[in-house]
């Protein structure tokens, strides 16, 4: 068990999910979670969508290496649940945390995960100071981000949008 709690997070799910900007989707069906990776290792980023991919249930949508690629295309794409590493190329995953923290309502996706080799309680401070939703260890807490994913897309509503 981590000595660094689970971040506390906001409800995210109210009843019905608007999905405007996903797509029509038939009453009923079940539309995959769809997660963003920010992660420097081009084979971590592979391993980590290996193992976390679900097909129909949840998606890897997107990868960045770097701070502003991150940045701007979370913004664009907004996908349900962000996976971010505190090193980076360029810039840190905690600016990420930051930025699409604030750029996002309370209780509104993305969901922010932060998955690192450095645990330390100054970055957990910090992460969730900024709006990390979630702080695991890469090395001893990977299988909870899958738990974690697993949640939000198992508490996916979709509804027929009339437009």
């Amino acid at each position: 068990m981590s000595p660094f709690p689970r971040l506390q997070a906001a409800t995210r799910f109210p009843d019905p999910v608007s999905l405007e900007g996903h797509g029509r989707l038939a009453a009923g069906s079940l539309a995959p979670l769809r997660v963003y990776l920010v992660e420097d290792s081009v084979l971590l980023c592979q391993k980590i969508a290996e193992q976390l991919t679900d097909p129909g249930r949840i998606e890897i949508t997107g990868q960045a290496e770097t701070e502003g690629t991150a940045i701007r295309h979370i913004l664009e794409s907004r996908p349900d649940a962000v996976i971010v590493d505190i090193r980076l190329r360029e810039g840190n995953g905690v600016n990420v945390v930051r930025t699409i923290a604030q750029a996002r309502r309370r209780g509104d996706p993305p969901t922010l995960i932060v998955l690192t080799n450095y645990p330390v309680p100054e970055y957990y401070a910090e992460c969730l100071a900024m709006g990390a939703d979630y702080f695991f260890d890469k090395s001893t807490e990977f299988d909870r981000v899958g738990e974690v994913l697993d949640e939000l897309a198992a508490n996916r509503r979709t509804t027929l949008r009339n437009d």
